[in-house]
């Protein structure tokens, strides 16, 4: 098994400088980003990897162990997740006016429609897998090939972790 607390200094490399999280995300926790990478985890599901494997949300755990291209994976979701969450927070303009005191801040629209457009792509995407059945089509192959490769045919990812249909020697 594979727990997600051992995924947080990778995470933290990957939205951040090296060295400069804690001062990038003060008030984020361990516990915080090790519910990002489950929900990061859930969200490579969708996309069909892991389709075999399971999160245990209560222990943090997910079995069997992620190899560690699969560990690189659900980081990476992880990190995309918090950059989707990051431009939904940034401001395009300020201004400031001492006077009578004013201040303002405008959010961009441009990039919450594109953030939109892309989110309902991904939804639409989501539907198309489901309503195909994605991951059960069938695949003949001598067996020779998955000997050549053992348990890293799919990249450096283990079998049960591919987003690949199933092989049937």
């Amino acid at each position: 098994m594979t727990e997600l607390v051992d995924l947080v200094e990778a995470y933290k490399r990957e939205v951040a400088v090296p060295g400069t999280f804690v001062t990038a995300f003060p008030s984020t926790t361990d516990a915080h980003i090790a519910a990002s990478l489950g929900d990061a985890f859930g969200e490579a599901q969708l996309d069909g990897f892991f389709h075999t494997m399971a999160l245990d949300v209560d222990a943090g755990e997910i079995t069997p162990d992620l190899s560690t291209a699969g560990a690189a994976l659900v980081v990476i979701y992880a990190g995309m997740r918090l950059i989707r969450q990051r431009i939904l927070t940034l401001s395009t303009e300020s201004s400031y006016k001492a006077g009578p005191v004013e201040y303002a801040i405008k959010q961009s629209a441009a990039a919450m429609t594109e953030l939109l457009k892309a989110l309902t792509a991904r939804k639409n995407q989501i539907l198309d897998n489901a309503r195909r059945g994605n991951g059960t089509s069938v695949f003949v192959l001598d067996a020779y090939v998955t000997r050549m490769y053992d348990h890293n045919f799919y990249g450096g990812f283990f079998p049960y972790e591919n987003a690949l249909p199933r092989w049937v020697l």
